[in-house]
């Protein structure tokens, strides 16, 4: 194996909070990485199972260190306390129950090196499920297939029309003068998509790389809190808060998008419409289902649909149309328990 000593130190940056069941897996593939020049900060947010006891299993490992907050602080500002730790030149964020591939490090290190412009990098990633089986996967969007280091703009574009599918929060690596720069996560004000309106944040300001090679096996778990978050939820989603934020409040688009992206942007939030109406008739609150259906049947969904067709953009309408149906002859809560499993194994293959 070739040795990095005398390459920069990154500080490979692991916030927890009850990760036991899965910590030891990903902790070895992070210790077994092909780059050696590293720290490991794990930073346990307020656990109340055995993850501090399996972190200090590794005492041998002298380049794992172990903080444990003694509340738990939430899980944005853990991250923040994560970096305020941290001794090396590029910071990486990884996640307590995900898998990597023993290049991540060395290639997200290259990929900083070979373009000093970026201010951050990603991968792309498989998508495994609480038994480890492959359940799916991440894929550039087509419109920026050809490339691998991307603006403001093309970032945002892509968000618009795709949502965030691609930028991968536990692949995330970045120059660590940048946060002195541009702040640490705002989850106060972004919720559970602080890490979208960070990966924005930077990118007014540095270009942003996407290594186009699937190096995590990223868990969706039913112990994961954003999990059982989205599968339960009846308030709009947090990532059309950042969005609207970049779209409304913030001139630094100044009007460079077009209505047909606007158009995509505004069906997911009919889809979004979609999950939360079937969230709400599972739990007999009918009207204000309807409302959300209402809201989702508009001129410029189909109009959306038909400028960028697919069967799986289709597939949605549909579902839209039969909830909306249902709701109206007395069968909404059956056929929302219905679409809400359909919906599910269609997304997790579970």
């Amino acid at each position: 194996m070739v040795l990095y000593r005398n390459k920069p130190l990154v500080s490979v940056c692991i916030p927890t909070y009850n990760s036991a069941l899965y910590l030891k897996e990903s902790l070895e593939s992070i210790i077994h990485q092909t780059y050696d020049n590293l720290e490991i900060i794990v930073s346990d947010n307020a656990s109340e199972d055995n993850t501090e006891s399996i972190v200090k299993s590794y005492n041998s490992h002298s380049e794992i260190y172990f903080y444990k907050n003694l509340t738990n602080i939430g899980c944005y500002n853990n991250y923040n306390k994560c970096i305020s730790l941290v001794k090396g030149e590029f910071i990486a964020i990884y996640h307590s129950d995900d898998i990597y591939d023993e290049g991540i490090v060395e290639k997200e290190v290259n990929f900083l090196e070979d373009n000093p412009c970026a201010g951050a990098v990603f991968t792309l990633g498989k998508i495994i499920g609480d038994s480890g089986r492959i359940i799916g996967k991440n894929d550039l969007p087509s419109m920026l297939s050809n490339m691998n280091i991307f603006d403001f703009q093309e970032i945002f574009c892509a968000l618009l029309k795709y949502g965030n599918s691609f930028l991968i929060c536990p692949t995330f690596m970045a120059r660590r003068k940048i946060f002195k720069e541009i702040g640490l996560f705002n989850e106060k004000k972004f919720n559970t998509s602080a890490d979208l309106e960070m990966w924005l944040r930077i990118s007014k300001k540095y270009p942003i790389g996407i290594i186009n090679e699937k190096l995590i096996n990223r868990r969706l778990s039913w112990s994961q809190g954003t999990t059982t978050y989205n599968y339960e939820r009846m308030q709009k989603a947090d990532f059309f808060i950042v969005m609207d934020y970049y779209l409304i409040e913030s001139n630094f688009l100044d009007g460079r998008i077009s209505g047909r992206l606007l158009r995509q942007y505004e069906f997911q939030k009919s889809y979004d419409c979609l999950i939360r109406a079937i969230n709400l008739l599972v739990l007999d609150k009918s009207d204000r289902a309807k409302k959300l259906l209402d809201k989702s049947l508009r001129f410029d969904t189909f109009r959306a649909l038909m400028e960028d067709f697919s069967i799986k953009k289709t597939m949605k309408v549909v579902f839209i149309i039969i909830l909306w149906i249902a709701t109206k002859v007395g069968l909404g809560r059956l056929t929302g328990i219905i679409l809400k499993k359909i919906l599910y194994r269609l997304k997790y293959k579970r």
